[in-house]
């Protein structure tokens, strides 16, 4: 039996066996998620004055803390 601390991410039954509709479904999702991610950090690259805004917001965190 698999330790029941591990992390499956869903898609392990427990039995061990790997379910793979859940297996698919968690790839799409996290595929999903990282290209989400991707883009809006290549809009931050692209358009510079995002990129500016960005690193003014960080530079008053910084200076608030």
């Amino acid at each position: 039996m698999p330790d029941s601390n591990s992390s499956n991410f869903g898609f392990v039954h427990e039995s061990g066996e790997v379910v793979p509709e859940r297996q698919a479904l968690f790839t799409q999702e996290f595929a999903t998620g990282y290209w989400k991610i991707y883009s809006y950090v290549m809009t931050l690259v692209v358009n510079r004055h995002d990129v500016d805004d960005v690193m003014q917001d960080v530079a008053v965190i910084q200076n608030y803390n």
